[in-house]
């Protein structure tokens, strides 16, 4: 998930909370009283409107609305000068009229709104991608890193001038993220050209954007997530081990500088890469060995630090 889709799920999950606390908070119709007797429109009341009824002039409880919801304050319009015998009844027939005009709105009860209000928070970090979500997000992906390439060999010795693709292209790798959402489509992201893309990116000079892709693929190979889509996760494993993400991997864990906090979480997440495709595909565990002596000594001291 996205944080703009985060920030989005959590307001909508505040505002239904917000409303759950006004209902809870503002008296209902049946703890109102009745009729509030008045010799004239004293301005509008939550919960009541001002009519002339069977009790007498002045303000009955609104039980059709609930508290708080006869409509705007405007609805209920003081009497026209003159005196409150002259202009009472007109006003009480003005301020039900723009009331019976004005449009009722449905109020749920408080325990519905906190239910509500949870499905909202528990949702908000899920994006379900389809077939045709998942080409949208490779294919900007694709676009952001032309872009961002482009321009790092235009302005080499320019950071500025590239600063922006760089942004763009980071936030193209986290939105991948909700690739993980719908596993039926690994075999798709397994026959793109994003695999060789993102196992490109793990030597970008932006450490930062070699992180995401090494979250990215930990969240893909996650083993909750792939739980229930064995046939998907090993295609998508077997995507990675024909595109050498075990050397690129290790070469790039290698090259973090553990003593930044943001590079130290991006060889946990690593090391957890290599875990997950074990669990998908247990033959990886020789590869990681047989591959090359380099590789397998590298590897040992990564693990190593990550026990200290």
């Amino acid at each position: 998930m996205s944080g703009h889709q985060q920030r989005s799920s959590n307001l909508v999950a505040t505002a239904i909370l917000a409303q759950a606390i006004s209902a809870l908070e503002e008296p209902s119709s049946s703890q109102l009283q009745h009729f509030i007797p008045a010799t004239s429109f004293q301005g509008p009341k939550q919960g009541y409107y001002f009519s002339r009824g069977p009790t007498g002039l002045g303000y009955y409880v609104d039980s059709t609305q609930g508290s708080g919801a006869a409509g705007p304050a405007g609805d209920q319009h003081e009497p026209p000068p003159g005196g409150a015998a002259a202009g009472e009844d007109d006003s009480a027939a003005a301020a039900n009229g723009a009331a019976a005009k004005a449009p009722q709105r449905q109020r749920l009860d408080p325990e519905e709104l906190l239910r509500e209000a949870e499905e909202a928070a528990g949702d908000g970090g899920v994006q379900v991608v389809d077939g045709k979500g998942l080409k949208r997000l490779l294919l900007a992906l694709e676009r952001k890193h032309a872009a961002n390439m482009e321009l790092r060999m235009k302005y080499a010795d320019q950071p500025e001038k590239f600063l922006d693709s760089e942004v763009d292209l980071d936030e193209a790798v986290k939105n991948c993220m909700a690739i993980a959402s719908s596993p039926e489509l690994y075999p798709e992201l397994a026959r793109s050209t994003a695999i060789p893309t993102l196992l490109a990116l793990l030597n970008h000079e932006n450490s930062d954007i070699a992180a995401d892709v090494i979250e990215l693929f930990q969240e893909l190979t996650d083993a909750d997530v792939v739980e229930d889509s064995e046939e998907e996760a090993r295609a998508l494993v077997d995507a990675l081990l024909e595109n050498n993400v075990l050397e690129l991997l290790v070469h790039r864990l290698a090259a973090f500088n553990e003593s930044v906090p943001e590079e130290a979480s991006a060889v946990f997440a690593g090391l957890g890469i290599l875990e997950n495709m074990v669990e998908v595909k247990p033959e990886v565990a020789e590869l990681v060995t047989d591959k090359t002596k380099e590789l397998s000594l590298r590897l040992l001291v990564l693990i190593a630090l990550a026990l200290k």
